[in-house]
C-alpha cells in the first residue's frame, strides 16, 4: 500500500507545470525556515489546505463541490486563529498519528496494533504541544514544509527526463531514501528554527 500510494504521488507531482513546483520549492522554504516567526498564518495556511481537501471531496456537482472546498478552507482557517494552541496541537497530533501508522504498515504490522500506536503518537504529540509549545510548531512547520519543499523538488527535477528517471528509481526502488529524505528536511528545519529563536531569545536578553 505505502510503495502504491508512493507511485500515485509521484504520477500526480509529474503532471504538474513547472510553476507550481518552484512555488511549492518557495512555500516549502518558508515552512522550513520561518516557521516559528510567521506560524499563525502558516497554521491558517495548513488549516485552509485541509479544509480546501475536505470540502472539494464531498459527493457534488463539479462547481458546487469547488464553492464547498472555498467555503471549508475559508472557515477552517479562520477557525484555526480561535485558538493557536488547539490548532498546533491538532495539526500535531494529526500528522504524528498519521505518520506513525503509516511507518507500521510499511513494516508489516497488523492494523489493530497499528491503530493502536497511532492513537498513542497522537496523544503524546498532543501533551507535548501543551509543555513544548514552541517546539512543536517548529515541529509541525518543518514536517509540512519538507513535504512542500520535496514535492517542488519532483515537479521542478521531472522537467527532465533523464535525470528524473533515475532519482525516480532512487524513490521508488529504495523504500528507505523518501522518507529519508523527509526526515533530512524535517530535522534541519527543525534545528535551524529553534537555533533562531534561541539567538532571538538570547538577543533579548542582552
Amino acid at each position: 500500500m505505502g510503495a502504491f500510494s508512493l507511485q500515485a504521488f509521484l504520477n500526480t507531482l509529474e503532471r504538474q507545470d513547472l510553476v507550481l513546483g518552484l512555488f511549492l520549492l518557495g512555500i516549502g522554504l518558508v515552512f522550513l525556515l520561518l516557521g516559528l516567526r510567521v506560524f499563525k498564518a502558516l497554521i491558517m495556511i495548513s488549516f485552509g489546505v485541509i479544509g480546501f481537501v475536505l470540502g472539494a471531496s464531498l459527493p457534488s456537482a463539479e462547481g458546487l463541490r469547488l464553492v464547498c472546498a472555498l467555503l471549508a478552507a475559508v472557515g477552517l482557517a479562520l477557525a484555526s486563529t480561535i485558538s493557536l494552541r488547539v490548532s498546533v496541537a491538532v495539526l500535531a497530533g494529526a500528522w504524528s498519528g498519521v505518520l506513525a501508522m503509516g511507518l507500521l504498515l510499511w513494516l508489516g504490522v497488523g492494523e489493530p496494533l497499528t491503530l493502536l500506536f497511532g492513537i498513542a503518537a497522537l496523544v503524546l504529540a498532543v501533551a507535548l504541544s501543551l509543555i513544548m509549545y514552541q517546539e512543536v510548531i517548529a515541529y509541525v512547520t518543518s514536517l509540512e514544509g519538507a513535504l512542500l519543499f520535496l514535492s517542488g523538488l519532483i515537479v521542478f527535477l521531472s522537467q527532465s527526463r533523464p535525470l528524473w528517471g533515475h532519482i525516480r528509481g532512487l524513490l521508488t526502488d529504495n523504500l528507505i531514501f523518501a522518507p529519508f529524505l523527509m526526515l533530512a528536511g524535517t530535522v534541519t528545519g527543525f534545528v535551524f528554527q529553534l537555533g533562531d529563536l534561541r539567538q532571538k531569545q538570547t538577543g533579548m536578553s542582552v
